[in-house]
């Protein structure tokens, strides 16, 4: 056979593979719903529990300390975004996929702040995963539970469906 055809047949063949496999690559969510029987919200705050050696992870190196965000408050934030080209795919998905956002709140996460990198010797990493909870005060009360490691969800289908994604359920009354 003929060796440009055979060159042509590998590159035609393994050209998708170059690509990315996944455009939420390195992004993690945790997702939440609330429920009361009144009309009065509190904010959620997703918070790194102690971690001694935060000061040395790699490209997030402070406590996590993170609103809990609605659906309506992220699609408007992700319209406003100077680089909207890169969510309007997220926010397609959302509608035509799974919206695993309907009635709840989140806070995305990147891959730095789920595990602290810190450099070992030469080129090494050492990936410790970070420890969370959700705290809230409600009618003058502060509250928490923790969030288990299973809770934070990788967003890139290579891990699952989207409808894999199961909020943590606060109640409030």
């Amino acid at each position: 056979m003929n060796p440009f055809l055979i060159g042509l047949f590998i590159y035609v063949f393994t050209l998708p593979l170059m690509a990315q496999h996944c455009p939420y690559d390195g992004t993690y969510i945790v997702l939440l719903k609330a429920t009361s029987h009144s009309d009065r919200w509190p904010d959620f705050y997703l918070h790194e529990m102690y971690n001694e050696q935060v000061e040395k992870c790699t490209y997030s190196d402070k406590l996590i300390h993170r609103l809990f965000r609605t659906e309506k408050d992220i699609m408007d934030e992700m319209r406003l975004h100077p680089n909207y080209y890169i969510w309007k795919h997220l926010i397609s998905d959302l509608y035509n996929d799974y919206n695993f956002l309907a009635g709840c709140q989140v806070v995305f996460l990147t891959m730095a702040d789920k595990s602290c990198m810190i450099k070992s010797e030469g080129m090494n990493y050492l990936y410790q995963k970070r420890s969370f909870q959700i705290t809230w005060q409600y009618n003058g009360i502060n509250d928490s539970i923790q969030v288990a490691p299973s809770q934070v969800y990788p967003l890139c289908t290579v891990a699952g469906l989207w409808s894999r994604i199961q909020a943590i359920t606060i109640r409030l009354d």
